[in-house]
């Protein structure tokens, strides 16, 4: 999710619905799980566009895509903030999303 600006009506400065401190946290939770995936660069495109570009290869994330981060740091929080006996996770989804969040649950599951 990206975050959106806004002006805080006691400064004039941008306000955004998540801090750092949110990323951090959920940064911790994924820690270990999610794979670290390398940013690489291409001679040939930095070529042709006359700058340096930057790849980050999300294909090497569990499940082949960037999903699994954001699916594993929402069901781990849930399941970190619940004392419900079991959790149920429903996605509207077949896609990429899909196989993050059964991926995800699968691995947050205390059973």
């Amino acid at each position: 999710m990206t975050p959106t600006p806004s002006v805080n009506n006691n400064s004039d400065e941008p306000s955004y619905c998540i801090s750092f401190e949110n990323v951090l946290e959920a940064a911790e939770r994924i820690n270990g799980v999610a794979h670290r995936t390398p940013v690489m660069t291409s001679a040939s495109f930095n070529s042709c566009d006359g700058r340096r570009l930057f790849f980050k290869v999300e294909a090497m994330q569990r499940t082949g895509s960037f999903k699994f981060r954001g699916a594993l740091n929402a069901i781990k929080e849930k399941v970190s903030n619940t004392d419900e006996p079991s959790l149920t996770v429903v996605t509207h989804s077949s896609g990429n999303h899909a196989a993050a969040v059964a991926l995800a649950a699968k691995l947050s599951s205390t059973d």
